[in-house]
């Protein structure tokens, strides 16, 4: 077996491809609907707002834009209640938090079930603004409505042996008209 080393000409070779184009997890997405799978829910406080995020990882599970990653985050807690703006904000994560609950299927209050779970996240393309490159954004969850089975056909029913069919009843007989002869019984 020969190994490759500085006599084996490697060096002079010259490859002719083009390189295959990489998909980058992180890539932005295009605005559209994406049945996700979701990998982590982790809490990450700010503390100049004292607001604590709650931080869902998603992944594309299918499409063209299988295995991309997005993520949302959704404030779950607020240290200052008087303050409007993070109230705002509260109340909105709050609904996205119960929105994803229902859409994995999950109750009550504890999300950690939730991670696995396969889903249909709204994903927006949020543009380039105040010195911010695009980035997406997730602006509501579905729950992933399985088709209905397809009906059976109806089985055919075989035909009862004799002895557990039901006998049909006698005709009723027509009265019997008797003719005594007497005509003026008509009159």
């Amino acid at each position: 077996m020969a190994y490759l080393d500085d006599e084996s000409g490697l060096d002079e070779l010259e490859l002719d491809f083009v390189p295959a184009e990489v998909k980058r997890e992180y890539d932005t997405l295009p605005t559209a609907d994406y049945v996700v799978d979701i990998e982590s829910i982790k809490p990450s406080w700010n503390e100049a707002n004292d607001v604590m995020t709650l931080v869902v990882k998603l992944r594309v599970a299918e499409g063209e834009h299988e295995r991309k990653v997005v993520f949302a985050r959704h404030v779950g807690k607020i240290a200052d209640p008087n303050n409007e703006k993070a109230a705002k904000r509260l109340k909105y994560g709050r609904e996205a938090l119960g929105e994803l609950a229902r859409a994995a299927s999950v109750p009550g209050a504890n999300l950690a079930p939730a991670i696995g779970q396969r889903v249909i996240a709204r994903v927006k393309l949020r543009p380039e603004q105040n010195g911010y490159p695009e980035s997406n954004e997730v602006g509501s969850y579905k729950p992933i409505v399985k088709a209905p089975a397809a009906a059976k056909p109806a089985a055919a029913k075989a035909a009862a042996p004799a002895f557990m069919k039901k006998a049909k009843p006698a005709p009723t007989p027509e009265p019997e008209v008797v003719d005594d002869g007497d005509e003026s019984a008509d009159d």
